[in-house]
């Protein structure tokens, strides 16, 4: 039992090394097990396939990123400079992580999460839910953040990532001041 739990903690490992430095689409099963050291055939006895095994390391990085971000949280602090930081600094991890950095790329992602989807879906949903609820409620008992839907907020918050994945066809020059000001606008329509 420890040996099967060591492979496929190794082939994750690997995974992760690989899907970061040679990008998804260029890292194969057969590149994972070759530097594993195991058979092509025994990657199957831990993963049904790449994509389970990226949305595996995807969701682990994700989790690394929001420890990070609920440090930032500052519960004395106004609940909208609250979410215009944590905004900022999601982006910010999201495009320096190798792994994260796949979730701008919306036709690949949507490639990989098809098998898995509702599972991500619901993750995804519960770590915004938990990021972002605590100082949303704060801020509407506090009479400063509108009434609003949380599956709004939540596709406000997805309106950012389809932008940022677009930035390329909006332009590096403009991009930058573009992307806070969607930010800005959308925590300045939360206010009261």
């Amino acid at each position: 039992m420890v040996i099967l739990i060591d492979i496929q903690n190794q082939i994750v490992k690997i995974g992760k090394e690989l899907f970061s430095l040679n990008g998804y689409k260029k890292t194969s099963i057969s590149d994972i097990t070759k530097k594993t050291g195991i058979a092509t055939g025994s990657f199957y006895k831990y993963f049904s396939s790449k994509e389970e095994l990226f949305l595996s390391i995807y969701l682990e990085e994700n989790k690394i990123m929001q420890k990070k971000l609920s440090l930032l949280i500052d519960h004395n602090e106004d609940p909208i400079k609250n979410i215009i930081k944590i905004l900022h600094n999601m982006i910010s991890f999201m495009d320096t992580n190798p792994i994260l950095k796949v979730f701008f790329d919306r036709e690949q992602f949507n490639k990989i999460i098809k098998k898995i989807k509702p599972e991500v879906d619901q993750k995804h949903f519960e770590y915004c839910y938990e990021l972002f609820n605590p100082f949303l409620e704060k801020g509407k008992s506090e009479d400063k953040i509108k009434d609003i839907d949380f599956y709004m907020f939540i596709a406000l918050i997805n309106s950012i990532f389809y932008v940022y994945a677009h930035k390329e066809d909006i332009g590096k020059d403009h991009f930058p001041q573009l992307l806070n000001f969607i930010i800005e606008s959308i925590a300045e329509k939360l206010k009261t």
